[in-house]
């Protein structure tokens, strides 16, 4: 299996052969904000980046630190990335056709241009000519990043994709 997280010369590249994190890997992990404080987590992290392909440094894979314990999590451009893949190999085609929004009023809208954030987002994903509707709820999510304030339209997308 080739290793996707390489591109170009660039010294974040991580190597099939390497062993661990460089120093430079480690000083844009702590950039990232990667708890940086313990070999053991860093090498299951390590591990996980290079078996999976996905690059912590374009975003597709974290480690992020939750009450004070660090979990591992594929970031939406890694599922991205993982659906590319697959459809790449068995010569299918994937997309996510249609996004819907939806107020406490309970109509769906094609975009949201209320004030905070809408109660749900409906995705209609397709893959190889089949049509897969899911729908998330902001009330399931109690997310509250910076992101989640910003953006709560897009983020309770991304749940639904």
């Amino acid at each position: 299996m080739s290793n996707e997280i390489q591109h170009g010369g660039s010294t974040l590249a991580v190597h099939q052969d390497q062993q661990f994190w460089t120093d430079q890997q480690m000083a844009a992990l702590q950039q990232l904000g990667v708890a940086t404080n313990s070999q053991g987590d860093l090498a299951v992290f390590f591990h996980q980046a290079q078996k999976s392909g996905l690059d912590p440094f374009k975003r597709e894979i974290y480690m992020i630190t939750r009450s004070g314990k660090p979990t591992i999590q594929t970031g939406i451009d890694g599922f991205y990335k993982i659906a590319d893949r697959v459809t790449t190999k068995t010569g299918g085609t994937w997309g996510i056709s249609e996004t819907y929004w939806c107020g406490q009023d309970g109509q769906w809208v094609d975009v949201w241009l209320q004030q905070g954030a809408p109660a749900a987002a409906k995705v209609i994903v397709e893959r190889n000519g089949s049509k897969f509707t899911t729908v998330a709820l902001t009330s399931e999510y109690t997310a509250t990043g910076p992101m989640w304030k910003k953006m709560p339209a897009r983020m309770i997308a991304k749940c639904a994709e």
